[in-house]
This record gives C-alpha cells, structure tokens and sequence, in this order.
C-alpha cells in the first residue's frame, strides 16, 4: 500500500549536488551547490545556509544577479516585518 503524498512542496537539499555545470575551475572546486536565503526576523538577519562548509562561491552572471535579486527580497521582506505595527 502506498503512502499518501504531502502536499507541501519539497525542500531542495542544500550542499554539494556533485557536478561541476561549468566545469572545474580550480583544484579545490566542490562543485555545484543548492543554498537557500531566507531570514532571522529576530536577529533582523538576512541568512544564507550553503549546506556545507565552503571558502568561496563562484557565479555566472545571471545565477549572481538571482542571489543578488534573493538577498534584496530577504532584506525588504525584514524591512516590512519591522514597519508593522
């Protein structure tokens, strides 16, 4: 008997994924990553959780200007948090 499906949506995994989408660039590249931005509202933080330790990121420019545009949602969002009444 199958189990019934949530209907929630799933969350990727962060970390490591094991590819390498534009190619190794250095000797020390792990490779493609899933990390997710949200935030503290109680810190009044935006957060970053890369899944893994790491020393650096690297980008194309429209997966930088997606972080970029991530981050500046996080960080209106805590903005309007701290407006309301």
């Amino acid at each position: 008997m199958k189990r019934p499906r949530s209907r929630r949506p799933r969350q990727p995994v962060l970390g490591p994924l094991g590819t390498h989408s534009d190619g190794k660039i250095s000797p020390d590249d792990q490779g493609d990553l899933n990390l997710a931005v949200g935030i503290v509202s109680e810190k009044n933080l935006v957060h970053i959780s890369f899944g893994t330790q790491l020393t650096w990121i690297g980008l194309p420019p429209d997966a930088a200007r997606s972080m970029g545009e991530a981050l500046i949602r996080a960080a209106n969002q805590l903005d309007a948090e701290r407006s309301l009444p």
